[in-house]
């Protein structure tokens, strides 16, 4: 039971960064169709951190897989609520202002 209540205290001190991660990561990358290696660098990244970090109280291949569902969970929320764009889906004007242009990332 202690393992347990300490794998969720560890995920909850790990939320924050996760969503910043997310975002930092479709920032930089917004293309469409690339969430799996977006997923792959953001748990690369944490469990480079988490190795490297001193004081962890749960080994990293125990969290791995909550963070892996906690981060297609949160992107599932920014994709449904449209903080995050397709860039599929994204229409600009044309150079003149005239007809919109789709981009197709």
């Amino acid at each position: 039971m202690l393992q347990i209540l300490t794998i969720i205290k560890t995920l909850f001190q790990l939320f924050p960064l996760i969503i910043e991660g997310i975002k930092t990561i479709e920032a930089a990358f917004p293309h469409a169709q690339q969430g799996a290696a977006k997923l792959d660098m953001l748990k690369g990244m944490v469990q480079n951190a988490y190795t490297v970090g001193t004081g962890t109280e749960a080994a990293f291949e125990t969290v791995a897989p909550a963070i892996d569902t906690i981060a297609k969970t949160a992107v599932g929320v920014f994709n449904a609520t449209g903080a995050f764009k397709s860039s599929v889906q994204a229409v600009v004007s044309g150079p003149d202002n005239s007809d919109p242009v789709t981009t197709i990332g």
